[in-house]
């Protein structure tokens, strides 16, 4: 099952989450966040999300060593494998700012999800 594919069976909230500083920590953080808040909406959860999580690392080669964090939000007009000024309100509540590579993009034509995106960040105004 590919990234998208896992990512379309999700339902995700409107609230962006900042997760961790490297890929080790979001695969982590990302299983423990579905396992913990989304098991009930997705058939074999967690083997899913571990497939995506598998995912994660092998983009860690090509997007090098850039400090990364893992941002999800509602967007709209944003393609897959575009790079784009983003921003997302911070847990502290603040805003941050900052380039991401969209990964993929979930939600059916026409409903309050088809703009919901995941990203991973570049950490430039979030220290």
């Amino acid at each position: 099952m590919s990234s998208s594919d896992l990512l379309a069976k999700y339902k995700a909230s409107n609230e962006a989450i900042f997760l961790s500083k490297d890929i080790e920590a979001v695969s982590s953080n990302f299983g423990k966040y579905y396992a913990d808040s989304m098991q009930a909406d997705v058939q074999g959860g967690i083997k899913n999300a571990q497939e995506f999580l598998q995912s994660l690392v092998e983009m860690r080669k090509v997007l090098s060593d850039v400090k990364l964090e893992y941002v999800k939000q509602i967007v709209s007009g944003r393609n897959i494998g575009s790079y784009e000024k983003l921003t997302a309100t911070k847990p502290d509540g603040s805003i941050a700012s900052g380039s991401a590579l969209i990964l993929a993009t979930f939600g059916e034509e026409g409903t309050p999800d088809e703009d919901k995106i995941v990203a991973f960040r570049e950490c430039l105004e979030i220290a």
